[in-house]
């Protein structure tokens, strides 16, 4: 079944599978590539609109079918582009709320903590999660929450902050 699915010869089966998984490969690399690259632009977008609390920006972003990893390298490439920022992700992943808060050392010091904003945020969105001051991860099972959660931590980022 295999050989004729592969219009191939038995003996050169092996061969078909192995160039198959190597460009495979390499469309992956190819998408991870141009993943970033549309992820580096996004990072652009969401700083330019930022607002901001006692010069800390908070950046705030809800997605649709974005997975944690998309949200770390994201958070990331902010927190090198914008000293003194805060970020605020979520993401409906097949109606699973998904949530990455992250900080520069700048805004900790200023009173941010992700670890408490991300416990807040994932209690209204059915779950749970935690982490350090500078990065905190959450999920939940309510991902029609994810908006208001948002918002909430925004909102408590500013009191932290203001304190």
């Amino acid at each position: 079944r295999l050989v004729a699915l592969l219009n191939v010869s038995e003996s050169g089966m092996v061969k078909k599978i192995e160039e198959i998984m190597e460009r495979a490969h390499r469309l992956e690399k190819e998408t991870e590539k141009l993943k970033a690259g549309s992820l580096a632009g996004e990072a652009d977008d969401m700083i330019a609109m930022a607002e901001s609390a006692s010069g800390i920006a908070i950046i705030s972003r809800h997605f649709k079918g974005i997975q944690i990893e998309d949200m770390r390298t994201l958070s990331d490439a902010i927190r090198a582009k914008k000293p003194g920022s805060v970020v605020l992700l979520g993401s409906d992943s097949e109606g699973k709320a998904l949530l990455l808060f992250a900080a520069t050392q700048d805004a900790v010091k200023k009173g941010i903590d992700c670890g408490a904003l991300v416990r807040d945020a994932a209690k209204m969105v059915g779950g749970g999660g935690g982490g350090r001051k500078d990065m905190a991860q959450a999920g939940g099972s309510d991902a029609g929450k994810l908006a208001e959660a948002l918002a909430g931590a925004a909102t408590r980022a500013r009191e932290m902050i203001g304190k």
